[in-house]
């Protein structure tokens, strides 16, 4: 009879949105403080009409709407496409919007609300990315460095997609190292599934067990002489 062992992999957990939430509200908080303050300003400016200070913000408002009128690129109604922006992906996730009927200054708020997001969420990737290489003080200091820099500010109120993917950016970075470091839960249960499959070639009894809670079930049942578990155990 063959030696029994027993093989655990981790399974994916679902997403607990409240958890993945908590450690972005202090940065929302400031970055909402910064947002009213600064639109009053420029309220206060111009009479109460939403305002950007690029020609720029404007340009990318008219690609968005024609994207929206399904004619992408034509800066002009009726003309050829123009490679006249500097950005796709900015007026594509303007042209909703557009779609939907909000006209040019009401762009400008849906401008705002995504920038001063990004701008909140581009604080908490780069506190998170620095955890992983300094100490939480330094770490907290490389994060609120992303809202006190005043040019990173005046980009978020701009209208421009400078801070939407400078976020991206600096998330990508993050994640790219996490995952570099830490393998996902998919690829440590395909690696417990390689190692089932090796030793049940070379004459070994296999129990290929995801769950920690079922795992000390079967062990009673089965008596393995050795087990293989994953650090991390759902179920426990």
């Amino acid at each position: 009879m063959g030696v029994r062992i027993s093989c655990r992999a981790s399974e994916m957990a679902a997403p607990n949105f409240k958890a993945m939430a908590k450690p972005w509200l202090p940065w929302a908080a400031v970055s909402g403080v910064l947002a009213v303050v600064s639109i009053r300003a420029i309220l206060a400016e111009t009479g109460g009409e939403p305002a950007v200070p690029l020609d720029d913000s404007f340009i990318h408002f008219q690609f968005a709407r024609s994207f929206a009128s399904g004619h992408p690129l034509a800066y002009t109604p009726g003309t050829a496409p123009t490679p006249g922006a500097t950005s796709l992906l900015w007026p594509l996730l303007l042209a909703p919007f557009c779609a939907v009927g909000v006209g040019e200054l009401g762009l400008v708020w849906v401008a705002w609300a995504f920038g001063f997001v990004a701008l909140s969420l581009l604080a908490m990737d780069t506190h998170r990315l620095a955890l992983g290489l300094t100490s939480r003080p330094v770490a907290i200091a490389a994060g609120a460095m992303v809202p006190a820099f005043g040019g990173l500010v005046w980009c978020a109120g701009s209208g421009m997609e400078v801070v939407p993917f400078a976020w991206l950016l600096v998330r990508a970075a993050r994640l790219a190292a996490e995952r570099a470091e830490s393998p996902t839960p998919m690829a440590r249960a395909r690696l417990a599934e390689l190692i089932a499959e090796y030793l049940g070639r070379n004459g070994l009894e296999m129990h290929w067990i995801r769950r920690g809670d079922v795992a000390i079930e079967k062990t009673h049942e089965i008596e393995p002489d050795l087990l293989l578990l994953d650090v991390m155990l759902p179920g426990l």
